[in-house]
């Protein structure tokens, strides 16, 4: 495992993506977030079955976007395109989709075999930034935070766990109490 400093100039992921991507020389490159969570082996004996027939481009899409939570493209194929991972125009992800596609990559959306064996827990590092937030005395409201109704689920799961840190353990405890009210009073 190899740790490094980012560059800091330009756009965060695409400077991250492209840092990691020179420093790879995998056939493969899985592109994923931290909140994809994998919980059905079967998830990797599709994936190498659907890779195997042919499909240079694998992974979740979201709309008409090629979701950066899990996407498998052949480094050959990430090389053709101008490796723009960046959220202009629309999302991060979105150009270097929409170059690969336009490229006629051949191309497998997972969720066709594959969305019971993964939960993809968009936001979630967003929740924690604003569940950290209440230490200091700052409560959201229901709508600023994404999807609370899988958060909720997720951090209880958490709690069960030997071995966390107290603060993390009580703030997950708050929000887990702010949740449950707020279900009573809608």
């Amino acid at each position: 495992m190899e740790f490094f400093d980012a560059p800091t100039n330009g756009e965060w992921r695409d400077v991250a993506v492209n840092a990691m991507i020179e420093r790879s020389d995998a056939d493969w490159v899985w592109f994923t977030e931290q909140d994809f969570l994998i919980h059905d082996r079967y998830f990797w004996t599709v994936t190498n079955g659907v890779a195997s027939q042919g499909a240079r481009m694998l992974g979740v899409k979201r709309d008409e976007r090629w979701h950066p939570c899990c996407l498998f493209v052949r480094r050959e194929d990430v090389e053709r395109t101008s490796r723009y991972f960046g959220p202009t125009p629309i999302d991060h992800f979105w150009s270097f989709g929409q170059e690969l596609v336009k490229a006629r990559v051949p191309k497998a959306d997972l969720d066709a075999w594959l969305s019971t064996t993964y939960t993809h827990m968009a936001g979630l590092s967003r929740n924690h930034q604003i569940i950290d937030a209440w230490g200091l005395g700052w409560y959201p409201t229901a709508e600023e935070l994404y999807h609370p109704e899988q958060l909720a689920p997720y951090l209880t799961r958490c709690l069960e766990e030997p071995a966390l840190e107290a603060g993390w353990v009580l703030q997950a405890r708050i929000f887990l109490g702010w949740y449950d009210w707020q279900k009573e009073n809608e």
